[in-house]
């Protein structure tokens, strides 16, 4: 286990973003170890991306004990950033151990199915949740569904560690423990939350996939993240939603996923 100590008190303090990852997924194995772009992995992309705004020692690259996860490891270790390892399938009490060992009382949680998640949407999360002395911060829809029970995989979560205790104090449902925060979405008068609304370029765009499951959401992503750097080193989500437009092949197939993987 590779583990770095906070120097100090400040840095405790800080938000530790939890990317969890594991390879034993049933729709696609090895995901996580894939090249997905110029011998990078989608995490190593989502890792390189985080960089942009946040120290290496506030990342955390959360995966399970098991042996095909060492790979994962060995990751975390190339990238310079944290590694915890814990239970595979209770991925709540992953996140509470995980933020425990490194003294963490906020957390941002993000999931490593999402190449084109967008950091700079991160910060806005924090400081609603340190501003209003809040447990949970997300975005939402404009109907009030909760982003993460979409497929659109721009976005994270802000919490708090006493928040994750909570969750686990309550159910023991197994749906609740793999999935860290579905619980508020159907018990939210237990918490003190905030949802953040969208961009507005972004609202009426529920037809988009970018979170990849399967073999098909593997190389649809795939094919985006090629054609998007082609054109720009980097990119505005305004280029990548133009760039699915201009492709009804993409839209259909992006459609289809929507439908047969629903949350």
């Amino acid at each position: 286990m590779i583990i770095f100590i906070f120097e100090s008190k400040e840095m405790q303090n800080k938000p530790l973003l939890i990317l969890q990852a594991r390879t034993g997924s049933k729709r696609l194995p090895n995901k996580m170890t894939l090249d997905f772009h110029k011998g990078l992995t989608i995490p190593q992309i989502i890792i390189n991306n985080l960089k942009n705004i946040f120290e290496p020692n506030q990342i955390v690259l959360a995966t399970s004990t098991k042996k095909e996860d060492d790979a994962l490891e060995f990751l975390a270790n190339e990238e310079g950033v944290l590694l915890f390892r814990g239970a595979e399938n209770d991925v709540l009490q992953r996140f509470i151990d995980c933020a425990t060992l490194f003294k963490a009382k906020k957390i941002v949680r993000i999931c490593s199915d999402n190449p084109f998640l967008r950091p700079e949407y991160i910060p806005p999360l924090l400081e609603k949740l340190q501003n209003e002395n809040l447990e949970y911060t997300s975005y939402q829809w404009k109907d009030g569904t909760p982003i993460m029970l979409s497929h659109i995989g721009i976005f994270a979560e802000a919490m708090t560690i006493d928040f994750l205790k909570k969750i686990k104090s309550s159910t023991d449902d197994s749906k609740y423990l793999e999935h860290v925060t579905n619980y508020i979405y159907y018990n939210n008068k237990q918490f003190k939350y905030a949802f953040l609304p969208l961009p507005e370029f972004l609202e009426d765009r529920q037809n988009v996939r970018l979170t990849v499951d399967t073999e098909s959401d593997f190389l649809i992503a795939q094919e985006l993240y090629d054609n998007i750097y082609i054109k720009k080193n980097s990119f505005k989500l305004e280029d990548l939603l133009k760039l699915i437009d201009e492709n009804d092949v993409i839209k259909s197939n992006m459609e289809a996923q929507i439908k047969g993987n629903a949350k």
